[in-house]
């Protein structure tokens, strides 16, 4: 046997055993990414309290969306770490999800919504 057919035998193994781990842990593939930087930071937004304050409330009924459709954007959105604010205390996020750029600060055991791009609360 040569080297060519050893690699190709190789290759059919890993790519069976690779889709059969898809297959057979499909409903557990989060595992695989939340250690990752913004899964974690979006975990904890979403996990967290948020701070109930007249500035929130502004800032969701100008995107007219309420708290748990927002946290699912942010679940479904993308961390911008460049514009992001995290080597000062308290952090500052900046989460881009389909409702557009909102900016969340991590406070030591709570979430202030403190801006969205567009609103003027």
């Amino acid at each position: 046997m040569n080297f060519f057919q050893r690699l190709k035998r190789y290759l059919f193994g890993v790519l069976l055993g690779i889709a059969l781990s898809i297959f057979f842990f499909q409903d557990r593939t989060s595992l695989l990414t939340s250690w990752l930087p913004a899964n974690r930071v979006k975990t904890m937004i979403i996990e967290i309290p948020w701070q109930n304050d007249s500035t929130q409330m502004c800032l969701l009924r100008c995107i007219k969306t309420n708290e748990a459709d927002l946290k699912t954007a942010i679940d479904a959105g993308d961390v911008l770490f460049d514009e992001s604010q995290v080597k000062s205390e308290p952090k500052t996020y900046v989460v881009k999800t389909d409702l557009g750029k909102s900016n969340f600060i991590i406070k030591d055991s709570l979430v202030v919504f403190d801006k969205h791009v567009g609103c003027d609360c």
